[in-house]
């Protein structure tokens, strides 16, 4: 067996790196999607039924980062409600999507129950909404809930990494105030919301922070964005999302 010192390992890591940064993201990602449906799913999924659950899988980027309503899902992609929530399970299981759930505890007459949809991949998703270039993803329509997706879906990565279920939520009454990202311990709650902009709306923190004060245990806010000004404002830390620490 070869042993690797660590300069192999950091010659190696920049050779795959300057081989990637070659790679066409639209090759790249038209040629993922075709292997995993023709060669991950296939046995999962009907041969007649690959270019409908294709299709699926486009439906389903258009739903990132909302509601997700499978009675909609199933009439947008003209599948059964049954066939639409095996298909989610689907690419649940295979590591495509996931659902945040809301967070409810004796608050749940007041929450709406149904889960939220994300991708692990944003550059999937990208792809999938047809932003097929870096510059075309901050015009598209969709962009606010793919950085959301983002943030998101980074937090859930960095605590699976570390071998680690979350407790990620997302909370949302029935007067549609909100937080994008909820996060318990036993003594402690935080609470982040996410935008994509570059400057700071007062109304984001009164809104986040009247929620928190409402919280049954002390409550940390944050407002992540994607401007440069890192600091303390009122009671919520705004940060960078670059600069994100999960771990705090």
């Amino acid at each position: 067996m070869r042993e690797y010192d660590d300069k192999v390992i950091f010659d190696e890591a920049q050779r795959f790196g300057r081989l990637t940064e070659r790679i066409d993201p639209d090759l790249f990602y038209t040629a993922y999607l075709s292997s995993y449906v023709e060669r991950d799913v296939i046995d999962l999924i009907s041969a007649t039924n690959l270019g409908t659950f294709q299709r699926f899988i486009k439906v389903c980027a258009t739903y990132a980062g909302q509601l997700l309503n499978l009675s909609k899902l199933s009439r947008d992609t003209g599948v059964s409600v049954p066939t639409a929530t095996s298909w989610l399970g689907v690419l649940e299981q295979s590591f495509v999507v996931f659902r945040l759930q809301p967070f409810y505890r004796n608050l749940g007459k007041r929450l709406i129950k149904s889960p939220k949809l994300y991708f692990y991949d944003t550059g999937l998703l990208s792809f999938l909404l047809g932003a097929y270039e870096p510059a075309a993803v901050e015009r598209l329509p969709q962009y606010g809930a793919l950085f959301e997706n983002l943030v998101i879906a980074d937090a859930i990565k960095r605590f699976h990494h570390k071998g680690y279920e979350p407790s990620f939520y997302f909370y949302r009454d029935d007067r549609k105030q909100e937080v994008d990202l909820v996060y318990e311990k036993a003594n402690l709650a935080r609470l982040w919301e996410i935008k994509s902009t570059e400057k700071i709306r007062p109304r984001l923190l009164s809104q986040l922070e009247k929620i928190a004060n409402s919280w049954d245990r002390p409550t940390e806010t944050f407002l992540i964005y994607d401007g440069d000004e890192e600091r303390r404002h009122n009671k919520t830390y705004l940060v960078n999302w670059r600069s994100l620490d999960w771990e705090r």
